[in-house]
């Protein structure tokens, strides 16, 4: 998933996804509140950080990735 590399890795590494919003009934796109999303990862295979990040450009945001599918810890 993404680059194979864990979100602790960071920018630059793992896979990242910044300024989350969505559209509300009126049209009118909200960011999104990190304390109402609910992160779910398949770990040992993936982790995801979700963080928010008010005073700079990145607004909520989350890292993820992990190096996916290996027969010992991360069957299919």
């Amino acid at each position: 998933m993404g680059s194979g590399h864990f979100p602790n890795e960071g920018y630059g590494k793992a896979s990242y996804v910044q300024n989350i919003q969505y559209v509300d009934s009126k049209g009118n796109f909200i960011d999104a509140e990190v304390e109402r999303l609910v992160p779910d990862a398949m770990k040992p295979c993936y982790n995801i950080d979700v963080q928010n990040d008010k005073s700079g450009g990145s607004g909520t945001h989350f890292y993820f990735g992990g190096p996916g599918y290996s027969e010992d810890k991360c069957p299919k």
